[in-house]
């Protein structure tokens, strides 16, 4: 018996792989959301865009969702980049077809609404839940990307102005005295720039990172760039640097030759170099990899360029809640700032540590030690050519997307997760097919 844990996309794709690859046997499919969307898809704002061209995206095939705009949006072709809303009907689209498809094939397919926990009996992992428990075979895990944490120490209670999830509803209404702190620099922040200017509101936005703001727009053309065959750490460190340095222009061509490739040279590198890489390239890296659309970036520019958003690099040290505001206190430009904020939004990006997501099944997987924390503790431990987990038990465990960011780095897009799913799949039919 196959066990799938998870709500959104990836879970869908794995689902299309394993129809795909003609796998028979029983599969239970846990989650809290039947829709299998997610926070990032479920979203209504038409100014909210994917960040990833269409015709990347489909679940079966790349081109899949871009066949289907052409039946069901054909005014959305042209776009490269289309509502993200447009997106999540599109999986919803597919989950109904999947579950149609399930019923004539060989899978004996239960959606199973609760989060399990896990007990050990013989060497075999047991899913528990409220409904029931279930003996499980292979697990794949395919828990998307978890809450944001707060830096330490700087939330102490519980306060409706501090939302720690940028997609958790809010009733709050913001007034055009008011302020609103963006805690982080990358895609949610500018989603939450979008989102409150298209409810109206025109006040002072400030955004606050260690490194501040350096997101690029996607590029129509890019300059003709090749990457060296050396893809030692250091190799790419001197290349990037001299390539900063000189052809400033060339660096996001770089970037995406080398983004196909760089799955199996980070997972060949030693944790040492991978330390490296997270502490000294991290963040360059994103802000390259993580593009905008032109549109967006304009946008954002638009607003920097007018002083109604002010980006800050640096750290937040403490958030007081008064009766009025949120009185939170930085350090950006080396001196200490203090601000008074009517809404303070976490945009730092998801918990990468498994065992601070605070996921009831990856915490009892983790106390009954059949996962364990990258040396990074960005993800799970491991085999890097196969997605597989190193459990010590009966039970096999895949991991896809985030879980796999510690041992894999790029392994978050929908590209990838949809290489991921029919990886895992093709493994489990021909194993299932061997012991028939």
């Amino acid at each position: 018996m196959i066990g799938i844990i998870g709500n959104g996309a990836a879970s869908l794709f794995v689902l299309q792989a394993l129809l795909d690859h003609a796998y028979k046997g029983q599969v239970l499919h846990f989650g809290t959301d039947t829709t299998c969307v997610g926070p990032a898809y479920s979203q209504t704002n038409p100014a909210l865009l994917l960040n990833v061209a269409q015709h990347q995206l489909g679940l079966q095939h790349p081109s899949d969702f871009s066949n289907w705009l052409i039946e069901q949006h054909p005014q959305q072709t042209s776009q490269v980049f289309v509502p993200r809303a447009l997106y999540g009907n599109y999986l919803r689209a597919q989950k109904e077809r999947l579950l149609e498809e399930l019923q004539g094939s060989g899978i004996s397919y239960t959606y199973v609404q609760e989060r399990p926990t896990f007990e050990l009996q013989e060497q075999q992992l047991l899913a528990i839940g409220k409904s029931g428990k279930w003996p499980i075979d292979q697990l794949i895990l395919a828990t998307g990307n978890a809450a944001p944490a707060f830096p330490n120490g700087t939330v102490t209670s519980a306060d409706p102005r501090i939302l720690s999830n940028p997609w958790s509803p809010t009733t709050l209404l913001l007034k055009n005295d008011d302020c609103l702190f963006l805690l982080g620099n990358g895609l949610s922040m500018v989603d939450q720039v979008i989102l409150w200017r298209s409810k109206g509101f025109q006040g002072k936005i400030v955004s606050l990172s260690r490194h501040g703001y350096g997101i690029m727009a996607h590029e129509n053309q890019f300059q003709p760039t090749e990457v060296p065959n050396n893809k030692s750490l250091h190799a790419l460190l001197s290349f990037f640097n001299q390539l900063r340095k000189t052809k400033p222009l060339h660096l996001q061509a770089a970037v995406q030759a080398l983004r196909p490739e760089l799955e199996s040279v980070y997972s060949a590198w030693s944790d040492a170099e991978k330390a490296r890489f997270f502490n000294r390239l991290r963040h360059a890296w994103g802000s390259i990899r993580h593009r905008l659309p032109p549109a967006q970036a304009q946008f954002i520019a638009d607003e920097i360029k007018a002083g109604t958003l002010q980006v800050c690099a640096g750290e937040l040290l403490s958030i007081h809640p008064q009766t009025n505001a949120l009185q939170l206190r930085f350090r950006s430009s080396g001196n200490v700032q203090l601000l008074n904020a009517a809404l303070l939004v976490n945009c730092t990006g998801p918990q990468l540590n498994p065992s601070l997501q605070n996921n009831p099944s990856l915490d009892s997987l983790l106390q009954l030690q059949a996962i364990s924390v990258d040396a990074l503790q960005q993800g799970l431990r491991l085999y890097p050519a196969t997605y597989e987990c190193q459990c010590p038990y009966q039970t096999r465990i895949f991991a896809l997307g985030n879980l796999c960011r510690g041992e894999r780095w790029e392994s978050t897009a929908i590209p990838e997760i949809r290489k991921q799913a029919r990886l895992i799949a093709t493994q489990l039919c021909k194993e299932a097919k061997v012991s028939e």
